[in-house]
C-alpha cells in the first residue's frame, strides 16, 4: 500500500504542475494505474486482517466505494 501512496503523489505532482494537456493526461493515466494497484491492494489486504463472519461484507463495500468513486470523477 506504500507503493500505491507514492503513486498518488507521483500523479497529483504531475497534474497540478501541468503545463500542458499531454502532462495532464500522462498524470491521470498514473493516477488510474494507482487505482488499479489500491483495488488490489485493499483487497488482500481487508482478506488478511477482517474477522471471517464480516469479510465478506467489507469486500462488498470496498468494490462498491472504488466503483463510486470511479462513477462521481
Amino acid at each position: 500500500l506504500m507503493v500505491v501512496v507514492v503513486v498518488f503523489d507521483i500523479s497529483a505532482i504531475l497534474q497540478i504542475a501541468a503545463p500542458n494537456y499531454a502532462t495532464l493526461v500522462a498524470g491521470r493515466f498514473i493516477r488510474g494505474i494507482g487505482v488499479g494497484l489500491l483495488a488490489i491492494g485493499a483487497t488482500l489486504y481487508i482478506s488478511k486482517i477482517a474477522p471471517p463472519n464480516i469479510r465478506g461484507t467489507l469486500l462488498v463495500l470496498e468494490s462498491i466505494s472504488i466503483t463510486s468513486g470511479v462513477v462521481m470523477f
